[in-house]
Parts: structure tokens; C-alpha cells; sequence
């Protein structure tokens, strides 16, 4: 493929995939989720920051969070009572590194309990974690760009 190709082929890409991307937000509806759900539905990942909204429009975080049956703990230390919370923002923050190296952390953790066998692939992983980096950075990076995922807690 030549040069020129490639940059009209990337321009058509990113020309499709950039509104797209920006767009999302108005797509997005917010979901409506009872607080006994609530855990569930919410999680808590280390690779997310959880900010909480009010309903007199407050905002805590961003940070870990803790659902109770009281409230919700923030790991910054901020305490919402379970009345006040309107909305939970679920942002994406995933390390680069923790994105590059995941293709071969995930070989390795499919590999279970075998140590040679890990140790057998290991040129395989290294060459597999190398080749997806483009590939990892650029799914990293689109997700970056999404909005915050937006859960109603409902009355």
C-alpha cells in the first residue's frame, strides 16, 4: 500500500470514527438503577474514578468508592448519605503501562497454575505484547476519550 493510500484510507477512518467519538455523549442516556442494585451495577474497579453527584448539585471525588446501606464512603474521605446521592460518574483511567502489558498478563493468567508452560511461551508472550501495542494504545486512548458512564440512583 502506498503512502498516499494509506493517508486517504486514515483520513476516511478518522473522519468517521471522530464524530462518532464526540457524539457519544448525547447518546448515552443515563441508566436508572435502584440502590439495592446499586453495588452491582456499579462495581469497583481500580482501572475507574467514581465521582458522586448530589441532588442539590454537589460533587464528591474523584476517588474509590464504598456503597452502604447508609451511603456512599469516598476514598477521599467524603461521606454522602444515602438521601442525597442523585448520580454516579464512572470515568475510565487505566494506566498506559497497564494497557500495554495486558496481552501477555492475560496469556499468563490463561496459562493458570502451569510455571512451565509460562515459561515455554515466554518469547511468544514477548512477541505478542510487543505486536499489540498499537493496536492496546489505541483502544486506551479511544477509551480516554468516552464520556464518563452515568448511573441514575433512582428515589
Amino acid at each position: 500500500m502506498n503512502t498516499t493510500t494509506f493517508r486517504r484510507t486514515s483520513r476516511i477512518v478518522a473522519g468517521c470514527l471522530l464524530p462518532a467519538i464526540l457524539s457519544m455523549s448525547t447518546a448515552q442516556a443515563a441508566q436508572l438503577v435502584a440502590w439495592k442494585d446499586l453495588r452491582a451495577k456499579v462495581g469497583t474497579d481500580i482501572h475507574h474514578e467514581y465521582r458522586v453527584i448530589t441532588k442539590t448539585g454537589a460533587r464528591f471525588g474523584p476517588g474509590n468508592i464504598e456503597i452502604t446501606a447508609e451511603g456512599i464512603n469516598l476514598s477521599t474521605g467524603d461521606t454522602v448519605p444515602r438521601a442525597q446521592v442523585a448520580e454516579i460518574r464512572i470515568h475510565h483511567v487505566k494506566k498506559w503501562s497497564d494497557a500495554m502489558a495486558a496481552p501477555g498478563v492475560a496469556m499468563v493468567e490463561s496459562s493458570g497454575e502451569n510455571i512451565e508452560l509460562a515459561v515455554f511461551l515466554l518469547p511468544v508472550l514477548i512477541i505478542t505484547t510487543i505486536a499489540a501495542v498499537p493496536v492496546t494504545l489505541s483502544v486506551e486512548g479511544i477509551r480516554r476519550l468516552l464520556p464518563d458512564k452515568v448511573i441514575k440512583v433512582a428515589p
